[in-house]
């Protein structure tokens, strides 16, 4: 699910010294759950797609092209409900027919295990619908769980099995609450099933919805407040990766802001498991649509850029060809690469010169979105180092500048001054850093070298609000911090 809230305009606070306290103490090097970007490290790369499950293209015709794109894996929803209609009775040709495309054009595939066929609903789970998403009744969780784990058996070479989609959404619960205990006892069931036939086949919990239940949107239910489910319900240590959708707009914010979430959630459990992320992209139709030209910046940016994150295992782009069975002015259209004519849009050309595999012109780059990038890009890797100093320490209290540097020195030990402008002579990589409520809140700060200044302010733990502003820190800080404006 991608949203954009609406815009809301007041008046922006001028000064934050008031309110806030510029960090100012120092400590020693610690041991963190940030992220530290490691030189040419490479997660496996792919696409969310099922143009050759529904015939939109033969499975052989959807790999060449994937693989033409530089793609490593596939990311392939397994639908129980299509596998096995009668109990007992199980079809496994349609998948027989990708696995072997995908293997024979050097992907290992990403199976997605989901929904419950008829006879393994609930009770009057669906009544009436025809596309019933629900979950299996209870008394069904070893009947599904052992449906995963023959997906497991019958395709050794699969990258993994990844259980359920984007169970944080009322859809994939058959329009019911969703549920972190009840996805937790699936989880768990697929995990134990599926390791005892395969005990080296990573298991990934389901991919999280970047955008639900937040903001004033209620599609579903929270990233933090889902994964805080989980965990309590004991799901940690029944998977080896969690799945992310971080969905952006052109802009990254909220993408960063699930990722952030996420990384919160993790480090206050312990947690490091590596991340999947399983789908994202921009898209060329729908209402928040961009330009083809600027999906592909947008790709040959983002794609290299979260592979060579060290916690991130495997990266899809959702979705190769643009779905035949989507209407033309919908966003699910338009976030393929392939155009339903067959034409390669050019961010697959973005995809397939970064990988060195097709030579095709390219959009001319945009200096001016590339500068609002760099300063996004780096105000998340000071948020995603502070999130590890709190969990270090125990709060936000005596994070300055210099810590912030020892833990990521592509962030500068130089403060940022609250009146620095955006502009040519801005550094992205110098943070003005503030700290609150002794030590729970926590606004950071920079300017980027194009007409914005950032944001990310969290006003205490799970909850966190991205903003920007045409103006100098201090006028970005004020918009933020009172609620003007939240979004990049």
């Amino acid at each position: 699910m991608r949203l954009v809230p609406r815009t809301r305009t007041s008046s922006v606070a001028r000064s934050l010294q008031a309110r806030w306290l510029l960090a100012s103490v120092t400590v020693g090097v610690l041991a963190v759950l940030a992220v530290v970007p490691a030189a040419g490290a490479k997660a496996g790369f792919g696409f969310n797609d099922n143009a050759g499950l529904y015939g939109q293209v033969s499975p052989a015709r959807a790999a060449s092209e994937a693989r033409t794109a530089g793609a490593d894996s596939v990311r392939l929803t397994v639908d129980w409900r299509n596998v096995e209609a009668q109990r007992g009775q199980r079809d496994w040709a349609a998948y027989d027919r990708l696995y072997e495309a995908a293997l024979a054009h050097g992907q290992r595939p990403l199976f997605v295990v989901l929904f419950a066929p008829a006879w393994a609903r609930p009770p009057g789970a669906c009544a009436g619908v025809s596309d019933c998403t629900a979950a299996p009744a209870r008394e069904h969780d070893g009947q599904f769980a052992s449906f995963a784990a023959a997906v497991a058996a019958r395709y050794p070479q699969a990258v993994g099995i990844e259980v359920w989609n984007e169970p944080n959404l009322r859809h994939f619960w058959g329009g019911g609450d969703p549920d972190p205990a009840r996805y937790t006892e699936l989880l768990q069931a697929v995990h134990g099933a599926v390791k005892r036939v395969a005990p080296r086949m990573p298991v990934i919990a389901g991919g999280l919805a970047a955008y639900a239940g937040e903001a004033g949107s209620d599609p579903g239910m929270g990233i933090r407040e889902f994964l805080d489910g989980m965990y309590r319900a004991g799901a940690h240590g029944h998977y080896d990766g969690l799945s992310l959708h971080p969905y952006t707009s052109l802009n990254y914010w909220y993408g960063f802001r699930a990722l952030t979430l996420v990384k919160e959630a993790q480090a206050a459990h312990g947690d490091r498991a590596p991340l999947w992320f399983t789908e994202l992209n921009v898209s060329t139709t729908g209402p928040q649509r961009v330009s083809p030209a600027d999906q592909a910046r947008w790709a040959r940016r983002v794609v290299p850029r979260l592979r060579a994150r060290p916690d991130v295992a495997g990266l899809y782009l959702h979705t190769l060809y643009e779905p035949t069975w989507m209407p033309p002015d919908s966003e699910e259209r338009g976030f393929g690469v392939i155009g339903v004519d067959g034409r390669r849009k050019p961010a697959f050309c973005a995809l397939a010169i970064r990988l060195r595999t097709l030579r095709c012109p390219l959009p001319r780059p945009d200096s001016h979105q590339a500068a609002r990038w760099a300063a996004q890009e780096r105000l998340q890797v000071a948020a995603e180092a502070a999130i590890g100093h709190r969990a270090q320490t125990g709060s936000y209290a005596g994070l300055t500048v210099h810590i912030l540097n020892r833990i990521d020195p592509s962030l500068r030990a130089q403060l940022l001054a609250g009146d620095a402008e955006p502009g040519a002579g801005a550094d992205p990589a110098r943070i003005a850093v503030f700290t609150a409520d002794e030590g729970r809140a926590l606004l950071l700060c920079n300017a980027s070298r194009a007409d914005r200044s950032y944001c990310i302010y969290s006003p205490a733990p799970g909850s966190w609000m991205y903003g920007s502003w045409a103006g100098s820190v201090y006028t970005a800080a004020g918009a933020v911090t009172t609620g003007s404006v939240w979004w990049w």
